[in-house]
């Protein structure tokens, strides 16, 4: 059986048929791959939440609680500026909050100690509803022009 795309969705039917390769020759996808379709048309509704806004960075940073019941998909990302002084270092991670309120190690960036870098990292489907945002601080002095943030939808 093999499921057509809404016509809403031609131009994310480019990036299936990229992502996937398995389109058929007359344009339909293969309905094992339309949740591929689906998660893009998701994307839509992207929420952003940022622990770090373009500032200086110089100590290490928790983030509040982010609600990820609704949320399938995401990608962290951290841009680092000039060195201000010293010898700095970023790393950033995500945590989930288990049943018990305890918080788990969920997935980590590199730790970065260079400055002008960007690094990102993506989730699929997290194990719980709940989870925060670190950027643990290490070294000494600081970056300039620090953003860390989440994308999810």
């Amino acid at each position: 059986m093999k499921l057509l795309l809404p016509r809403a969705l031609r131009s994310i039917k480019e990036r299936t048929r990229w992502a996937t390769g398995e389109v058929s020759e007359d344009g339909e996808v293969f309905a094992q791959h339309v949740h591929v379709v689906n998660q893009l048309e998701h994307a839509k509704n992207i929420e952003t939440h940022t622990l770090i806004d373009d500032t200086a960075f110089t100590a290490t940073i928790t983030g509040d609680d982010i609600d990820f019941s609704e949320l399938k998909h995401g990608i962290i990302t951290a841009r680092l500026g000039a060195i201000s002084s010293g010898s700095p270092t970023l790393q950033v991670k995500l945590q989930l909050k288990d049943s018990n309120g305890n918080y788990i190690d969920y997935l980590n960036l590199p730790t970065v100690s260079s400055a002008s870098t960007v690094i990102f990292d993506d989730f699929y489907f997290l194990p719980f509803a709940t989870g925060r945002l670190i950027a643990t601080y290490g070294g000494t002095g600081g970056f300039n022009n620090v953003t860390v943030e989440l994308q999810a939808w």
